[in-house]
């Protein structure tokens, strides 16, 4: 229904030569349509407290700003006391699913992602940025014969549209006929269906043209334009950079009642961080420098579940012989309650966690955002203003990370629980790497790959490993009230 329309004869008869098109038309559409309702029906749906209680109550940002306070710090360029430099950048990401959905703890995690993606998106336009912007004005003081030409434009296509809409009554009464007389139950159904999408798009277009659809066009008053203003406003902001050694330090995550629950993230990025990153990268194992020795990591990470819960991304933890090491953490919801399930859940979550190293190492960040606010204003002949506002938003943010060879990832925990108040099983995976286990992961592997000469054999070597027992708590069933927990902190050796 897009540019200009023909007279209404023109209309008329354009329909009359096309009729047995315009059935076809009809029952095309009117299926899409019918698919497109069956494909809806799969999604979930569910309202949000619109109430001041939401603004009143617990949100990432609050608890965020809250934790830097304490720490001292500032979103965005730090000092250290020695001098040095971070720039810490925070993200936020909304859970997508309802609290008793199936896939409640996949949206969990794809709102640490989002999340993640909102904080590369502020660093990288903090390295560089493009940065365009548009101011536009403009005034009119239209003559009377060139207005009294537009008023009449408005008219023919008003009544051009009418035109149109009584074709469509019309054509869409004779597929219902057809399809009753060939009890062709579909074909009316999808009729029905066509029938009030094109009167929709018709009446919005008369809106457009500032006609009442519920009026007679030839009856309506159509003012004349004493003066108009139009001012365009347009922002647009384009970053992009490789990003590496960017640590997730700590996450937050909030579920209110009766709205979406969030999933919050401070990052920070440093020059130590980013030699770690190279060295994971460039496998240059040799470049890496021992500080001075800590405490095993396994000492550092605890194996609580009510924890890892709300940890989510990769950080740096100096290890008992003083070498940087990477500690990716990972989860995924068990589909079902099943053993096979739990299981799947559970290999899902390391892939997630493993995904946080590689991330580590270096991925290529595109940013954009652009805004774009609009104002008309009209006066009309009887001295009555029109403002009309437009107010719009775009954001994209897209991260790629081509495949790299990784050696040296080792398992630190598997476990699993549920969910303390939506009683999914979440299976929790938390994976290392260091410098000392790639180049040891690396040097085996070349090792195993040299064939051994001919004749002279080799051992066989019986690995074997004790099962864990599985964690369980008895919590039957989702329930209401508000969750708040925090992640695990990342280290200050950065």
């Amino acid at each position: 229904m897009n540019g200009n329309f023909p007279t209404t004869l023109s209309a008329v008869l354009f329909a009359k030569r096309n009729l047995n098109y315009l059935f076809q038309g009809f029952f095309i559409l009117g299926l899409a349509l019918v698919l497109s309702f069956n494909a809806l029906a799969l999604t979930e749906s569910y309202s949000i407290d619109s109430s001041d209680s939401i603004l009143n109550g617990p949100s990432v940002r609050s608890e965020i700003d809250q934790f830097l306070e304490e720490k001292g710090w500032n979103e965005g360029l730090n000092t250290k006391a020695n001098g040095g430099t971070f720039f810490i950048s925070i993200g936020e990401g909304t859970i997508g699913a309802r609290r008793d959905s199936n896939n409640y703890i996949s949206s969990r995690y794809n709102a640490f992602s989002k999340a993640y993606l909102d904080a590369q998106k502020k660093l990288v336009q903090f390295l560089e940025a493009e940065i365009s912007t548009n101011l536009g004005l403009y005034y009119s003081e239209p003559s009377e014969a060139r207005e009294k030409l537009r008023v009449q434009k408005l008219l023919d296509q008003g009544m051009a549209l009418e035109a149109a809409r009584a074709q469509v009554d019309a054509i869409s009464a004779d597929v219902e006929a057809y399809a009753n007389d060939q009890s062709i139950k579909s074909l009316a159904t999808a009729g029905t269906l066509s029938k009030r999408l094109l009167t929709a798009e018709i009446n919005r277009k008369l809106q457009e043209l500032g006609l009442d659809p519920n009026q007679p066009v030839d009856k309506q008053n159509i003012e004349k334009i004493k003066d108009s203003e139009e001012f365009k406003s347009q922002i647009k902001v384009v970053a992009q950079s490789r990003i590496a050694g960017l640590q997730v330090y700590k996450t937050f995550e909030v579920l209110p009642e009766g709205n979406q629950g969030q999933i919050g993230v401070i990052t920070i990025y440093s020059e130590r961080l980013h030699e770690v990153a190279n060295i994971l990268f460039s496998g240059n194992y040799a470049a890496a420098k021992l500080g001075v020795p800590g405490i095993p990591i396994k000492e550092q990470i605890p194996n609580d579940p009510e924890i890892l819960l709300s940890t989510f991304g990769v950080m740096v933890r100096k290890d008992e012989i003083g070498q940087m090491t990477l500690v990716g953490f990972g989860q995924a919801g068990a589909k079902t309650d099943s053993t096979r399930s739990i299981s799947a859940a559970g290999s899902k979550a390391r892939q997630n966690a493993v995904q946080q190293i590689r991330l580590f190492a270096a991925s290529n960040v595109e940013a954009l955002e652009s805004s774009e606010n609009s104002e008309n204003m009209l006066t009309l002949q009887d001295n009555t203003i029109l403002s009309e506002t437009d107010d719009s938003y775009e954001e994209r943010i897209g991260l790629a990370a081509k495949g790299l060879k990784i050696s040296g990832i080792q398992n630190l925990y598997q476990l699993k629980t549920r969910h303390p108040l939506t009683n999914h099983v979440v299976a929790l995976s938390v994976v290392t790497w260091s410098p000392k286990a790639g180049e040891v992961a690396a040097v085996t592997k070349k090792r195993m790959m040299a064939e051994p000469e001919k004749n002279k054999g080799y051992k066989n070597i019986n690995s074997h490993s004790k099962a864990k027992k599985s964690q369980h708590s008895n919590n039957p069933g989702a329930k209401k009230g508000t969750f708040e927990k925090k992640g695990l902190s990342g280290s200050n050796d950065f």
